[in-house]
């Protein structure tokens, strides 16, 4: 059956870099390509035409529809998730809309575990006395930014290094306020499907610090290649989008050059790759998300083990080589660790799957557990299953060894039972 990829952008001319580079990579798989740039209202009422507009073997690639209403977008994702359509971002936390506001991003970041360390406070403003305010209370300190909440690619950031500088704002509506960090330079990273594809690392002239659309537009880019700072930041990038319901996003990442402290600044639900960002990293974002929505069309008919054993065996390759090493090792049996007596699910898992390696028994528990766990949604942003409860951070680097030990599990069980059956 013809697979189809529609791009939503209701922009005339917002990043038809982007929509071009979406066109090519479908033709290219043999896809169809559609772009829509609204929908009437009236089509969520007629089945048979929104059946026509989203046909069943198709993925949905949602950045702007400016002339609907969020009203629009909600009755949209209803029916894109109640029939079972293959989306991008339609799943972000709030939703989109909200998603895209960054204060309403720093309040979900800071209010997890996984993330809330990476994340530098920023608060909401109406005019200087509440700059005023939360810098007597020792909240903010010169000097600090001024930054529009809906804003992106660091328009309308202003810096204030003195009071006086206040009185020099012109817009006041949807502000916040943040300390400045200092650093020369920040890094783009890429993240689709759970795992950071790429990163790029923009940097500026030091007498620019404060010219934040040319810094966030990279005066000076290039791929990062230091593998400490990639797993670091590639980490960081991968739980930030993993919290916020996004399979694909793109997390913009600094150093605080004076503390080495990373902050993840914000994440974007639409990341363009603006400039050469595609050939600086050597990966093919377009391409990427075709990949990614072809995975997803392939894997949400197949039994629930079998999607979890593909979905990670294709992305060993982002993982460190300890997680890669232990996650094989625990699927051959030569695991030698052992568990310890926690309850979480990873420790009961680890537990089970010690039993059934060493005395081969205990197919009631394994049972039991293998059932607790299909009975877990599948999550495609990153946090592949059962949300924060799998794995320590929820993110594909710390539920690799749980998903290890289920599968292991899974397999033993049904050759154990097998033999069982026949005795």
């Amino acid at each position: 059956m013809e697979k189809t990829f529609i791009y939503v952008e209701g922009r005339d001319g917002i990043s038809a870099f982007m929509e071009n580079d979406v066109e090519r990579a479908t033709k290219v798989w043999g896809w169809t390509y559609k772009n829509l740039r609204e929908i009437q209202p009236d089509c969520f009422l007629d089945a048979d035409e929104m059946e026509k507009i989203f046909p069943s073997r198709a993925g949905v690639f949602m950045r702007n529809l400016p002339r609907n209403t969020e009203a629009d977008y909600a009755s949209l994702a209803s029916w894109l998730n109640k029939n079972n359509r293959v989306t991008i971002n339609f799943n972000a936390v709030g939703g989109l809309n909200a998603s895209n506001d960054k204060r309403f991003q720093q309040a979900l970041l800071l209010n997890d575990r996984r993330t809330k360390q990476y994340v530098s406070p920023f608060y909401s403003v109406s005019g200087p006395e509440d700059v005023l305010k939360l810098v007597k209370e020792d909240q903010l300190r010169y000097p600090l930014v001024l930054k529009p909440r809906d804003g992106s690619i660091g328009m309308g950031i202003t810096a204030i290094e003195t009071a006086a500088d206040l009185s020099k704002q012109k817009r006041w509506k949807l502000m916040s306020a943040q300390n400045f960090i200092d650093s020369d330079y920040d890094w783009r990273v890429y993240v689709i499907g759970g795992v950071a594809v790429g990163a790029v690392r923009r940097g500026g002239k030091s007498a620019m610090k404060y010219d934040f659309h040319a810094l966030a537009s990279g005066i000076e880019k290039s791929c990062e290649q230091d593998r400490l700072v990639l797993d670091k930041i590639g980490h960081i990038a991968c739980a930030i989008t993993a919290v916020a319901g996004l399979e694909y996003g793109g997390c913009d990442i600094i150093c605080d050059k004076k503390t080495g402290k990373y902050y993840a600044l914000e994440v974007n639900t639409a990341a363009t790759w603006e400039g050469n960002y595609q050939k600086i990293i050597n990966v093919d974002l377009a391409s990427e998300l075709i990949k990614w929505v072809d995975e997803r069309l392939n894997l949400e008919k197949e039994p629930k083990h079998v999607s979890i054993k593909k979905y990670i065996d294709k992305r060993l390759k982002y993982l460190p080589s300890r997680i890669a090493k232990r996650y094989l090792s625990i699927l051959d049996g030569t695991e030698c660790s052992r568990a310890g007596n926690g309850k979480d699910l990873t420790s009961r898992l680890h537990r089970c799957y010690d039993r059934l390696v060493t005395k081969g028994d205990n197919l009631v528990e394994a049972k039991c557990l293998i059932d607790e766990v299909e009975g877990m949604p599948l999550c495609w942003a990153g946090n592949f299953i059962g949300s924060a409860t799998w794995g320590e951070d929820g993110v594909l680097e710390d539920g690799c060894i749980p998903s290890a030990y289920y599968l292991a599990i899974r397999e033993k069980y049904d050759i154990m039972a097998q033999v069982k059956s026949k005795d």
